[in-house]
C-alpha cells in the first residue's frame, strides 16, 4: 500500500470524521494516523470540534404527522405487550 501524505492526509480527515472514507480509504488513512502521530491527532481534534459545533448549527429537521404517529403507536403497542 502506497504512503500517504500529511496534505492528503489533511484533506481526507474532515471525510474520516463524518465516516464518509470508503473501507481501503479508512484503512490507508488510519496508517497514515499512525505514522503521523501527534500532529495527525491534533488534526482531528480539530477536525471533530469543527463537525460538533457545524452539528450544533443545524436546524432540526421538521417530522412529519405521519411518521410522529407511527412512532408513538410503535411506542405503545411496545408497553401494551409488557
Amino acid at each position: 500500500m502506497r504512503q500517504m501524505s500529511f496534505k492528503e492526509f489533511e484533506s481526507k480527515a474532515p471525510l474520516f470524521v463524518v465516516g464518509a472514507l470508503d473501507d481501503s480509504e479508512e484503512r490507508e488513512f488510519v496508517e497514515a494516523r499512525q505514522l503521523f502521530g501527534d500532529k495527525a491527532e491534533d488534526l482531528l481534534a480539530d477536525c471533530q470540534q469543527l463537525a460538533a459545533v457545524f452539528a450544533l448549527t443545524l436546524r432540526p429537521y421538521p417530522v412529519r404527522p405521519e411518521t410522529k404517529a407511527q412512532l408513538f403507536s410503535l411506542i405503545r403497542a411496545t408497553l401494551h405487550d409488557q
